[in-house]
């Protein structure tokens, strides 16, 4: 993956999520998305 990409382009780690929190209006919520990954990672 990182042969043909800048060092910087490629991330660090991929976490994969049952499913996407969402608000009323439909939008993704980042911020709980953010939490639960920083509880996933040591």
């Amino acid at each position: 993956m990182t042969s043909g990409l800048a060092r910087f382009k490629c991330p660090e780690q991929v976490v994969v999520l049952d499913s996407i929190e969402r608000n009323l209006m439909g939008k993704i919520q980042k911020d709980r998305i953010r939490a639960q990954v920083a509880a996933l990672t040591p």
